[in-house]
């Protein structure tokens, strides 16, 4: 977390990049690198003057997306770590929010019962360990995909009927973007090498099913 890098990341997604991009705060991001004390909080100060805060929501294309800040704990010494209690409040407030017009002034509700959901953490499935408890906070919401990275190579997981989309980052083994389109009633998920200029086929990699509203 340098200003350097800050401005780089920034001057891409502002300049050249001809689409929106929605970030998550990562372990690199709070801290930079294993061991790191007193780390700056840069990005944490990026993030607030860009989302208002470091967990955030947004809607685009009729699809809600809930964005909780899971804090990193570089003192565990292990790359799988809880979501944190801050960020599964953060997450029941923002579902319950967008779904019980009934217990909050209706002003607050933007979007009707059953809009698809999209919930996007750092920690992937396979990172968390309280996986159970995030599964229940979401509830009985119409959660189509919950997004994560941390260990860095694509993979697709179905957990008690949650449909977990590991998304890759580029290093010397895979150099692969997941691409993902949602219409009306069908999500894929799938990645494309740049490298080879081709499709994955690696079902392990892949999501394709059915969503309804």
């Amino acid at each position: 977390p340098t200003h350097q890098a800050k401005k780089t990341y920034e001057d891409l997604i502002t300049k050249r990049l001809m689409y929106p991009s929605y970030e998550i705060l990562g372990n690199h991001d709070e801290a930079g690198a294993a061991g790191v004390e007193n780390p700056p909080p840069i990005m944490k100060e990026w993030f607030k003057k860009r989302y208002g805060d470091l967990g955030y929501t947004f809607d685009q294309g009729g699809i809600h997306f809930v964005c909780p800040f899971s804090a990193y704990d570089e003192s565990l010494g292990s790359p799988a770590q809880d979501i944190t209690a801050e960020a599964m409040d953060f997450l029941r407030k923002n579902l319950h929010r967008h779904y019980s017009p009934g217990l909050i002034p209706k002003k607050l509700v933007s979007t009707p019962k059953g809009t698809p959901i999209v919930v996007a953490t750092h920690l992937c499935f396979d990172a968390m360990t309280n996986r159970d408890a995030f599964v229940d906070a979401l509830g009985d919401a119409n959660v189509i995909m919950a997004l994560g990275g941390h260990y860095h190579k694509a993979k697709v997981t179905h957990y008690r009927g949650v449909n977990f989309v590991q998304l890759p980052s580029v290093n010397s083994e895979w150099q692969e973007v997941t691409v993902i389109r949602i219409t009306s009633n069908r999500l894929i998920a799938i990645p494309y090498d740049y490298a080879k200029h081709k499709w994955i086929d690696n079902p392990g990699k892949i999501l394709d099913v059915q969503i309804s509203r």
